[in-house]
């Protein structure tokens, strides 16, 4: 497959993955979940690759979240089929034998975040800014943010970011313990190559087994999220909340003065 929206290298045992969509700030549109679905197939079956930094091109944004032009001509079955194909990712990522690692640049925010945290570790630079911001637009996370981010920051923090949509940097997202390391915004990728370079140098099956045996202790059932998202969007606030972020106006929520 010809890639319009990601591109892959190579650097000795690392695959280097990149969202590059910059002028959209690398949101996950269709296009761009099917190329990486296709990538990810070949990158598992590579034997020559021992680790994955996963980035984002542009320097603005690691990944802005889904498409919400895309996301927001959706309707009934089409909203589940998006919302699959999205978690069909992100469940490859967390499930593959390969350790992933996610070097964040700038704003990672809503599906980008799910992305970034289906990653084994995740390192960010100085500038960035964390969020799942969907409450925004009348709707909710649907790519096992709800899931994921409880497990690595806690509840109470969880439902903080998820209740309010506020964004938080670099420094309280490694206070959380949503991201690894922080580091300045030029070190970021020398530093998640040296990482990847580490871990791509133990047993691969030691590697495999180790993220197997973390996956099925903390697999959840994404089904509540899956139907709970479907009918957020649908919703009229999910409808006017869409519409709104895309005119640039505040949304007027229903029961809301």
């Amino acid at each position: 497959m010809e890639y319009k929206t990601i591109d892959v290298s190579h650097s000795g045992r690392v695959t280097i993955l990149s969202l590059n969509n910059p002028q959209k700030m690398n949101v996950l549109g269709s296009q761009m979940i099917n190329e990486l679905s296709d990538a990810l197939k070949g990158i598992e079956s590579d034997s020559s690759c021992g680790a994955v930094v996963l980035r984002g091109e542009g320097g603005k944004a690691f990944c802005a979240g889904a498409d919400v032009a895309y996301l927001s001509s959706l309707s009934g079955e089409a909203i589940g089929n998006f919302v699959d194909a999205l978690r069909e990712i992100l469940v490859s990522i967390e499930a593959a034998a390969k350790p992933f690692i996610a070097a964040i640049e700038g704003f990672c925010l809503g599906g980008g975040l799910e992305l970034a945290m289906a990653c084994d570790i995740r390192i960010a630079s100085e500038d960035s800014k964390f969020a799942l911001p969907e409450i925004k637009l009348g709707i909710m996370p649907g790519g096992g943010g709800t899931y994921r981010l409880p497990q690595i920051v806690g509840t109470g923090n969880a439902k903080y970011m998820i209740l309010t949509g506020s964004q938080v940097d670099s420094a309280e997202a490694l206070r959380m313990g949503l991201v690894s390391k922080v580091v300045a915004k030029a070190s970021l990728m020398s530093e998640a190559m040296a990482v990847a370079e580490a871990v791509s140098q133990n047993s691969p099956n030691s590697i495999m087994e180790a993220k197997k045996a973390v996956y099925m202790a903390v697999r959840p059932d994404y089904s509540a999220e899956r139907e709970s998202f479907i009918a957020s969007l649908s919703h009229p606030d999910g409808k006017e909340g869409t519409k709104a972020f895309l005119e640039r106006r505040k949304p007027k929520f229903e029961n809301v003065v």
